[in-house]
């Protein structure tokens, strides 16, 4: 181990030559750490500028979000006021159908009258046409006879 063993004879030139070294790599990681130092200046500056814009954002959308929730209550009143009239719209519905069987019905019974009706007139026409044909031939004298009898013939 005695053999690897080096001895450093310090003369002002290698002093010299280490403080060049020693300016010289202080100067690389100057650099270099003055360049970390702008990009995390730049980094800050930007997320300063981020933070901003995401409070005028959550402003926004906080008045945003006021407007939406009164979209909402719309939407809510709307929706209850379209199932009243939807409900109605049906009771209506179940009322005129309710009608349309009613009308319906009475439709038919007045068929069925009307049937028995003309029925029926077909029956008397021909009594009327005989009814007719006998008081044209009453004649006043016939009339005078009548009026003569104390008690009308039965």
């Amino acid at each position: 181990s005695a053999k690897y063993r080096r001895t450093l004879h310090l003369t002002p030139r290698t002093i010299r030559c280490l403080i060049l070294l020693f300016l010289s790599s202080f100067t690389k990681k100057h650099s270099l750490m003055s360049e970390y130092a702008m990009k995390a200046k730049t980094g800050l500056l930007r997320l300063h500028e981020t933070s901003r814009d995401v409070d005028r954002i959550m402003q926004m959308v906080a008045g945003k979000d006021e407007k939406l929730k009164e979209a909402q209550q719309q939407q809510a009143v709307l929706r209850a006021e379209m199932y009243e009239s939807t409900a109605e719209a049906e009771r209506k519905k179940a009322q005129a159908n309710e009608e349309k069987d009613n009308l319906a019905s009475e439709a038919e019974k007045v068929a069925t009258a009307r049937k028995e009706a003309v029925t029926d007139l077909n029956v008397a026409q021909p009594a009327l046409e005989i009814a007719k044909k006998a008081l044209d031939a009453i004649t006043p004298q016939d009339l005078k006879l009548a009026k003569g009898f104390a008690n009308p013939p039965a």
